[in-house]
């Protein structure tokens, strides 16, 4: 049978190599190579033609280590001027003279080209203390739009003056990812000087509320906000406390490792969608804010207790989605999750539960590496698979169940339990795969790709 490739149109081909060179992830990592459109060019005329359109030129990714220096080159002059989205990993540790030289060559390229970056990623490998001199120096950023800023390295702060010098001419930054173990990243983005944003992620090592409160008061224009820490510093006492802290156009909230007492004094009249994680006092200070956030539609649970959820002293009625996470990462289920399976077991087993009288939709996301757990979590979803169908007094609006599940050493029974709930009723949705060894098509591809570049 002959291919069907050869009679693609060209608008599919191009489409399906959008899809191969420019990844629509968050673009902290990419885990596996892409092919590059210089590879994709070398394959026959018509993939050759397509390849060779000036937009799959405009998001580059460069290794400094091994990128080529002519590549970058042809990928600059092949994106006829467009805004570049650029993903650049700096790893060479400071005593590394000859790979640093490298780094700063590419560097000198790209700044030659900062009136047009529209998005800058920097992953900076563990070991490197600063970034290349050309980008130490104040540049003139007219178009940057997003900025994201990965440095892995625990406990550094040797970067936290690094990327605020980014800041200063980029007039139109409205996104930002600031990933480290930076003690306060936010700070640059507080004061009447910050740039003004739309959206913000921080991961850091220590969470300090004062700056998370003037966070929120420098931004008004603030929409999607996210906030991880590593530990957290407890300084609103009672003393010091705000009394209220109002945002108006904040509309999605992802918090981790908080300060308990922060939801005590914020105001979010605007709020749809909240993710909380590590929270130790969800009874006292989160129950009441999300009771009080009539707007808030849809509650993501992370790795805490559940257990307000089954008070009567507080009531939902607007939640109409709830995710819980029973999985911080693959090595562990923790307390919390054990606790977490037994409180929302004992919500789908009570016909007088009527807190979440609103919900419709409830997901669950879990990594499982053992049988026991499995078999706990399985019963849970055949529980709230039974109550979208009979539609319980509790949940007189419940109708979607969706379960998003990697399993690990998991037996095959239970497995396929697993898969057999999901495929049995149409109002379920859902993930269930086994972890698989990474695959020998990526070598072979990255192999392909180092030969052609």
């Amino acid at each position: 049978m002959a291919s069907p490739l050869p009679s693609l149109p060209y608008d599919v081909l191009l489409h399906i190599f959008t899809l191969l060179v420019h990844d629509s992830r968050h673009p902290r990592w990419w885990t596996f190579p892409h092919p590059h459109p210089l590879t994709l060019s070398q394959v026959c005329k018509q993939w050759k033609q397509a390849a060779m359109t000036p937009s799959l030129w405009s998001q580059i990714r460069i290794m400094s280590a091994s990128s080529s220096l002519v590549t970058l080159e042809k990928s600059l002059s092949y994106s006829m001027g467009l805004g570049l989205d650029i993903w650049i990993q700096f790893c060479s540790p400071n005593e590394d003279v000859l790979n640093q030289d490298r780094e700063t060559e590419i560097s000198e390229m790209l700044i030659a080209e900062a009136h047009r970056l529209v998005s800058l990623t920097f992953s900076i490998g563990n070991g490197v203390s600063r970034l290349p001199a050309p980008f130490q120096r104040p540049l003139s950023l007219p178009n940057l739009r997003r900025l994201i800023f990965c440095h892995p390295e625990y406990y550094s702060t040797t970067m936290d003056v690094t990327y605020p010098t980014l800041l200063r001419k980029a007039p139109v930054l409205g996104d930002v990812a600031i990933l480290s173990t930076m003690v306060h990243p936010l700070r640059p983005f507080v004061g009447e000087n910050a740039p003004r944003l739309t959206k913000a992620e921080f991961e850091c090592h220590v969470f300090d509320a004062r700056d998370f409160i003037g966070l929120l008061r420098s931004q008004p224009d603030l929409v999607e906000l996210a906030v991880q820490a590593t530990v957290q510093l407890d300084v609103l006492s009672s003393s010091n406390i705000p009394l209220s802290i109002t945002h108006s156009t904040l509309r999605h909230l992802s918090i981790w490792n908080t300060d308990p007492t922060l939801f005590r004094c914020l105001s979010l009249p605007s709020l749809h969608s909240l993710a909380v994680g590590w929270h130790d006092d969800p009874r006292t200070s989160l129950a009441p804010f999300i009771a009080q956030t009539e707007t808030l539609r849809t509650l993501s649970l992370k790795r805490m207790s559940f257990g307000f959820l089954l008070s009567p002293e507080f009531s939902f009625p607007h939640i109409s989605h709830l995710h819980v996470e029973l999985s911080e990462d693959p090595l562990c289920i923790g307390q919390h999750d054990w606790r977490g399976i037994s409180e929302l077991d004992t919500m789908f087993m009570t016909e007088e539960h009527t807190v979440l009288s609103g919900l419709k939709k409830i997901s669950v996301e879990a990594i499982l590496e053992d049988d026991s757990v499995c078999q706990r979590v399985l019963q849970l979803l055949e529980r709230i698979w039974t109550a979208t169908r009979v539609q319980t007094i509790a949940f007189p609006a419940l109708e979607k169940l969706a379960y998003d599940i990697l399993l690990d050493g998991i037996s095959e029974p239970l497995e396929t339990r697993l898969q057999t709930l999901g495929s049995a009723n149409q109002h379920v949705s859902y993930c269930v795969c086994a972890s698989l060894p990474f695959s020998p098509y990526w070598t072979l591809l990255a192999e392909l790709n180092n030969e052609l570049l």
